[in-house]
């Protein structure tokens, strides 16, 4: 990668030696051809004096047809309205008229010269104000014209700015090179042009047309003769001030000038419009301004550097510098959601361009000894710093501001879950011109982003916090996390509550909560499924086949995996082991120890280790048991045995197995087995004051207390998340096993697993849970697909992931603290009345899917 600055000035006889001035080049009108002129409209233009045909190209026209002007004004500027698709057979033409309202309008486009431009947007503007001058594009639409618009408001093309020639050229040559693409194109010119800049960038850029809303000009400079320019020049329409119009009208009325103006074409546009006013219109696509505003910014993200491919971030554990002109707090709450950013791993370093001056930003980078430093800069930033030396950075990814939006989803393009598409708007250097783009590919990875990208309306998620709520005040749990994904995004994660029932810590999405019985399948099937696309395990074989040293009776070497996994294997609920090991409710010394010491090595619990020899007698106890038949009858017992069996074909501790080859390579921080080994336990939520077996809160150590009794890796229970990494885990077995760009699981292996066993009598999957066959009671709410599967978990957590509709559903409580007993959580169904909520939404979204163009 190599920045070398040049010369500007090279720039500039560049772009004159190849856009030579076109002077007194005749404009050829484009025709009505094609299209039926209506008997009546042609007999209304018969009717009307050269005076009235010329009055009509005026916006200021006449008071008698003001209603005609409204009309226009509530069809074109309808603020919270939506922004009209256009899709033609050349192009996708996009226009719009309130774009720079407010901070949120800004956000859908930013000025010509400061926003990068998306590869298949055609449209730019940031003016509000739009009005009768869109008058073609709506003719195009109700008349079915087979061509493309394109209208650009250059505001910054102002003499009032002491912009030169030159200067002029610059701030539009972007616009230069998409008109030229265009079978049509329409400039759209404001108040700040003066008619000189308006004939130059006619002359400058071939205008097939320009559309004006001039204005309160300074009459020395914009008089009659210089309106009658215009409109030789191809102006379809004009607004001035009223002695300005009277002025023309007194002096180029005659039929002479008429004809030189294309004047009968222009009206017959017009009232073809007047009458098509009357008509609803019905653009092809109809998007909500904000879910147009987060794909056109993602579409406007452009890469301009890449060395090696670094972006997108293929190892999100591997060390980087992100240099951003953005709010570092903001940054951070958007790399979370891929890598660990804390204090104690320094992987991961952001400066902040807003604290500190670009040249000392500079000046760290080169600093810096990482090995992959990314620069995030908006487009608008890098041109005005754009003779600065930015060789030290690997990667430059520009966004089209410096707004949140921007910034998030540059993060997002860096980590691969979206992609840069988009192209550099002027000249930098001799090595990266305008149009320049390096493409970058999306890695599957979740994206995040709110409702309305996806056309969810915000106002039908609102009940899930009534329902929160609800669940709160009647103590049902302290607090809980709520992540729902919708075709592979985040659109809804919030946090609600506190940590415990003290209410001393608010849960943040951070906050790591014990899955329960989740464990059997985002640890002990992942596992097995992992195992299996290696050819390590076979799920139709027996437990014999895999545990011969257990010495297992006769009828558990029969036991068929694929059972066991569905429950139906004969095998007890549970057996509450920890009894045996207590004296009248009091732990007994012969079992347990205060202090890690010789066999005593296992913990159980904060200053609490019980023998190592507790997994065998364990094994003992469950082959004891007297195994029933062959009905459904959900159990712990066979994922004791998941975990021998994982550990034995990977031949590593299967905590430190699944780190290695699912939790890791994902990139999931959170996910594991004893977090109070990594974690500090304000990261963790409590879970219930242990007064039965192990006399205090469990904090940090497992609730369960079979997998307790097995130093907190069990295939039952054991593994903790937060619910963004569990969506991950879940998100990657929805992409059939992919994830950053990596294979984790075989698509028939997880198509295997997710499927329903045994469908005669049992609707679980191998480890999975699944809607019940009549979609009444059961895990899940009424609304998902019979392809959908997921768990439960004990603490107050649900999974669930829906590959039909594409849904990601995760919410995590601590139901269980302070007590194991309070079970309103079920009573009062919160989780799939969540659930339900979130179906409902997706029904009314209004999402078409236009990821190959925006």
């Amino acid at each position: 990668m190599i920045f070398q600055p040049i010369l500007f000035l090279l720039f500039i006889l560049q772009l004159v030696s190849t856009q030579p001035i076109l002077q007194n080049q005749p404009y050829k009108t484009s025709t009505l051809k094609n299209v039926e002129i209506d008997s009546q409209i042609l007999k209304e233009y018969e009717l009307m004096s050269n005076r009235e045909r010329l009055s009509l190209l005026f916006y200021s026209n006449n008071p008698n047809d003001s209603s005609f002007f409204e009309k226009k004004k509530e069809v074109f500027s309808p603020i919270t309205k939506a922004i009209p698709f256009i899709k033609s057979d050349k192009k996708t033409v996009l226009y719009s008229q309130y774009l720079n309202q407010n901070n949120e309008g800004n956000l859908l486009f930013n000025r010509v010269l400061g926003a990068a431009i998306p590869s298949d947007i055609d449209f730019y503007t940031d003016n509000p104000l739009a009005r009768a001058e869109w008058c073609d594009s709506l003719v195009l639409e109700n008349l079915k014209w087979n061509t493309s618009l394109v209208f650009n408001h250059v505001s910054d093309v102002s003499k009032s700015k002491g912009l030169n020639e030159k200067d002029i050229d610059v701030k539009i040559y972007s616009a230069i090179r998409l008109m030229r693409q265009s079978d049509k194109a329409f400039l759209e010119v404001s108040d700040l042009n003066s008619p000189q800049e308006v004939l130059h960038l006619y002359q400058k850029t071939e205008w097939k047309g320009i559309v004006s809303r001039i204005k309160d000009i300074d009459n020395q400079i914009f008089n009659e003769d210089s309106l009658y320019q215009y409109f030789k020049s191809g102006v379809g329409y004009i607004d001035v001030k009223e002695d300005v119009k009277e002025a023309f009208l007194n002096k180029y009325s005659t039929n002479d000038h008429f004809k030189e103006i294309q004047g009968k074409e222009k009206c017959l546009k017009l009232l073809t419009l007047k009458k098509a006013m009357n008509k609803p219109l019905k653009p092809a696509v109809v998007l909500d301004e904000f879910q147009l505003g987060y794909r056109t910014n993602i579409a406007a993200l452009t890469c301009i550097a890449n060395e090696s491919g670094i972006i997108p971030i293929k190892n999100n554990l591997e060390k980087c510098k992100l240099i951003t002109g953005s709010n570092q707090s903001e940054m951070r709450k958007s790399i979370i959601n891929y890598v660990d950013i804390s204090e104690k791993n320094a992987e991961h370093e952001i400066y902040n361009g807003f604290e500190l001056d670009f040249f000392e930003l500079l000046k760290k980078a080169n600093n810096s000894e990482s090995k992959k430093k990314i620069l995030i800069i908006s487009a608008e930033d890098l041109y005005k710093y754009r003779t600065l030396d930015y060789s030290v950075f690997e990667a430059i990814l520009l966004t089209p501001d410096n707004s949140l939006l921007s910034q998030k989803n540059a993060v997002q393009a860096i980590y691969g879950a979206l992609p840069c598409t988009g192209r550099l708007p002027f000249f930098l250097n001799l090595q990266i011109k305008n149009n320049f783009s390096i493409e970058t590919r999306e890695l599957n990875r979740l994206r995040y982003a709110e409702p309305i990208y996806l056309g969810i309306p915000p106002d039908s998620l609102f009940e899930i916090g009534s329902i929160v709520q609800n669940a709160l005040n009647a103590e049902a749990f302290p607090g809980c996390q709520v992540l729902f994904a919708w075709k592979n995004t985040v659109v809804y994660q919030e946090s609600y509550g506190f940590v415990d029932h003290t209410k001393k810590q608010k849960v943040d999405n951070q906050i790591i909560y014990d899955l329960a019985s989740i464990s059997k399948i985002a640890g002990s099937t992942v596992g097995l499924m992992f195992l299996e696309g290696q050819n390590k395990f076979s799920l139709d074989k027996n437990l014999g086949d895999y545990l011969k040293e257990l010495n297992m009776p006769s009828a558990f070497q029969q036991i068929r995996i694929k059972n066991m996994m569905a429950h139906q294997a004969g095998l007890p609920a549970w057996i509450p082991f920890y009894k045996r090991t207590l004296n009248n409710g009091v732990i007994s010394k012969e079992y347990y120890s205060k202090e890690k010491s010789g066999a005593f090595s296992v913990p159980v619990a904060r200053g609490l280790y019980v023998l190592e020899s507790m997994s065998d007698s364990i094994d003992a106890r469950i082959l004891a048991q007297k195994l029933g038949g062959n009905d459904y009858l959900y159990s712990d017992l066979g994922y004791y045995f998941v975990k021998k069996i994982i550990e034995k074909q990977s031949n590593e501790k299967m905590d430190v197995f699944l780190r290695e080859k699912v939790f890791g390579p994902l990139g999931l921080r959170s996910m594991r087995y004893n977090p109070y080994l990594n974690f500090g336990l304000d990261q963790i939520a409590p879970t219930e004051n242990d007064k039965e077996f192990r006399n205090q809160t469990i904090h940090g150590y497992v609730h369960d207390p079979g997998a307790a009794l097995l130093g907190g890796v069990g295939g039952h229970a054991g593994l903790f998340a937060n619910a963004n990494d569990l969506a991950i885990l879940m998100q990657m077995i929805l992409n059939g096993g992919t994830y950053g760009g990596k294979e984790i699981l075989k698509k028939e292996v997880i198509q295997k697993y997710t499927s329903v066993q045994f469908p005669e009598k049992n609707r679980r999957g191998a480890g999975f849970d699944k809607p019940t066959f009549t979609k009444k009671g059961g895990t899940a709410c009424p609304e998902v697909s019979s392809k959908s599967y997921g768990h439960s978990g004990f603490t107050g957590t649900l999974t669930w992931a829906d590959p039909e509709e594409e849904v990601n559903y995760v919410f995590l409580s601590n139901r269980v603290n302070p007590n194991a007993e309070n079970w309103k959580i079920v009573k009062m169904n919160i989780r799939t009345e969540i659930q339900s909520v979130f179906y409902r939404a997706i029904k009314s979204a209004k999402f078409t899917d236009y990821s190959n163009r925006l």
